[in-house]
């Protein structure tokens, strides 16, 4: 059963004993979309409400965390949002895959929070850092959860909804006027798979709820 629920607390159970459930990214992702990012759209400069891909992703973890009784490394947030890399040196490294630009999927396995996941085998809910050619040729680097995956009838074709902040994300105007493409928090890029214009990691997290009676304490 999915749920979305405005507590997180509560989202974070699962049907088994609390203490035993395993969190929930993406209904942690739209309960943060719906509540404190509500009306925040994809980072622009001057703007007070605004949110990048990355910056996202790590203010989900962030609650995923707390809820498991754990806390990133500063070194961990810092491969998280791919803050590390020298400008000169992204493009090479994103072709050869190197661990330094897997993101959100290297993060979570250097803090023992996840598992490495075929992105052919990707399930709503995990989490994605990926990189696409550009006309330019160059390679440029998006991350967000996983919120939907459909298959063609002969499973050649993987197709996954990225849901997170995004420049193109459809928005619905208030007077209820046809729906524009003005960024935000929500459904946005379709990834279809395989395809050699792209480089998709893949991570599912896999740590447990702490109950709130014997909560942990965050390790430094």
């Amino acid at each position: 059963m999915n749920c979305i629920l405005p507590s997180i607390a509560l989202c974070l159970v699962s049907t088994v004993a609390l203490g035993q459930a395993v969190a929930r990214p993406l209904d942690v992702a739209v309960t943060s979309a719906k509540g404190k990012f509500q009306g925040y759209v994809y980072k622009a400069k001057g703007v007070a409400k605004s949110i990048d891909c990355t910056e996202f992703v790590l203010a989900v973890v962030n609650d995923l965390t707390k809820s498991c009784g754990k806390k990133l490394s500063a070194k961990q947030r810092t491969t998280l949002v791919v803050a590390g890399v020298k400008a000169a040196e992204l493009q090479g490294l994103v072709g050869a895959g190197d661990k330094s630009i897997r993101g959100v999927q290297q993060a979570l396995i250097d803090a023992g929070l996840g598992k490495a996941v075929n992105p052919q085998d990707a399930a709503p809910g995990d989490l994605v850092q990926y990189w696409y050619k550009t006309k330019s040729g160059k390679w440029a680097g998006h991350a967000g959860l996983i919120e939907r995956v459909t298959k063609d009838a002969a499973k050649k074709t993987t197709t996954l909804t990225i849901f997170g902040s995004h420049k193109s994300t459809l928005r619905k105007r208030a007077d209820g006027a046809k729906d524009t493409k003005a960024g935000g928090i929500g459904s946005g890029p379709r990834l279809v798979l395989p395809r050699d214009t792209l480089k998709v990691f893949v991570v599912r997290w896999t740590a447990k709820v702490v109950a709130s009676g014997g909560r942990k304490k965050p390790s430094k």
